[in-house]
């Protein structure tokens, strides 16, 4: 049986409320939401942010190939930061999870949007951060 698909986007066409601010931004994969897990949530400066990818029920993961990028903005819309990443395997392969430990910059007190994306414009998945 052939599969239909229902995409819900908002009114600037985007899957993910504020794709629109995401500089250079080419294409939004589906299938990769709700992979990326982030903690501590809310974080303090000088903590690292621990960033947890745990792969889909296909077992497929973009960045088992090549780098990835991550950019956080503020609700505002505002770039505060960047980084390519190369997740390493968790202490279990097996279960593929794999996880990146970032150290971003002070950030003021606040809410931020941290985009998991491709070098080349492909939009994975995103999550909140809150700054205390």
């Amino acid at each position: 049986l052939p599969h239909i698909w229902v995409i819900r986007t908002d009114s600037l066409g985007c899957i993910e409320p504020g794709c629109h601010l995401i500089s250079g931004l080419q294409e939004q994969v589906i299938g990769l939401q709700g992979s990326m897990g982030i903690a501590p949530n809310p974080w303090q400066h000088g903590n690292p942010i621990q960033l947890l990818f745990t792969a889909p029920s296909s077992g497929i993961m973009p960045y088992q190939e090549k780098t990835t990028r991550l950019v956080l903005y503020d609700l505002q819309g505002r770039l505060v930061y960047e980084q390519d990443i190369a997740p390493q395997p968790g202490p279990s392969t097996s279960s593929g999870t794999y996880h990146v430990e970032l150290h971003p910059p002070s950030l003021g007190t606040g809410k931020y949007i941290l985009h998991w994306m491709s070098l080349g414009g492909a939009w994975y998945d995103s999550v909140k951060l809150v700054v205390e």
